[in-house]
C-alpha cells in the first residue's frame, strides 16, 4: 500500500476495516516471532566470545521484553490470547563462532523487523496498535545499529548466503535504518577489531 494512502484509507470510507479478531490474529504472529527473538539473544549472550559485544547487546533486552510485554498487552486489549511461548524451544543454537552467531541474530533482527513493516501495511489498524507497532519498529531499527558494525567485520558463514544490504556511502551503515540510527555518534557504532576465528 502506498504510505500517502493509508490516513485516508483508515478513516473507514474505504475497503474493510479489520476486526478487533482480526487485528488479534494479525498480531499473534508477531508475538511468537518476538519470543523467538528474545530467546536467540539469549542465547548470544550466552555464547559470544566477545564480550563487549555481549555486553551492548545486554543493554537492549529490557527494552526487547518490554516491546514483548506490550505486543501481548495489545492483544488482551483486542480480547485475542496471545501465544505464551512454551512451544517455543529455549534451547537455541545460532552457531559455534562469533561469526555464525552474529549473522544469524542479525538475520533474525532483520526478518523480525520486515514483519512488523508488513502488519504496518494492513489497513485500518487501531491507532493504539500502529503505534505500538511503530514503537517495535524503532527498537528493531536500535538492535540493528548495533549489530551492523561487528556483522560487517566478520565474515558470514559459508553455509547462509549473503543478505545485501544498502549502505550510506558516506556513514557505511545501513540505509534501510532510521536516520537517528544511521546518524549516530562514533562512540555508539565503535569500530572494533574482531579476528576471524575460522
Amino acid at each position: 500500500m502506498y504510505p500517502i494512502l493509508k490516513p485516508f484509507l483508515n478513516l473507514g470510507g474505504a475497503g474493510h476495516s479489520m476486526t478487533r479478531e482480526q487485528s488479534a490474529e494479525a498480531l499473534n504472529p508477531l508475538v511468537t516471532q518476538h519470543g523467538r527473538l528474545i530467546l536467540a539473544y539469549d542465547a548470544a549472550l550466552r555464547h559470544l566470545a566477545d564480550r563487549d559485544l555481549a555486553a551492548r547487546l545486554n543493554d537492549g533486552m529490557n527494552r526487547l521484553r518490554t516491546e514483548l510485554a506490550k505486543l501481548k498487552e495489545t492483544v488482551f486489549s483486542l480480547a485475542g490470547t496471545p501465544p505464551n511461548g512454551t512451544h517455543l524451544d529455549p534451547d537455541v543454537h545460532l552457531g559455534d563462532t562469533d561469526a555464525e552467531i552474529v549473522h544469524r541474530l542479525d538475520d533474525a533482527e532483520r526478518a523480525y523487523r520486515d514483519a512488523l513493516h508488513d502488519a504496518l501495511d494492513l489497513p485500518h489498524q487501531q491507532l493504539r496498535t500502529v503505534a505500538i507497532l511503530e514503537n517495535n519498529v524503532k527498537g528493531s531499527d536500535a538492535r540493528i545499529g548495533v549489530l551492523h558494525p561487528f556483522a560487517t567485520r566478520m565474515r558470514r558463514p559459508d553455509d547462509r548466503p549473503a543478505v545485501s544490504v544498502p549502505e550510506d556511502r558516506v556513514t557505511d551503515v545501513p540505509a534501510d535504518l532510521a536516520p537517528d540510527v544511521q546518524h549516530a555518534g562514533a562512540d555508539e557504532q565503535p569500530v572494533i577489531e574482531i579476528e576471524d576465528r575460522r
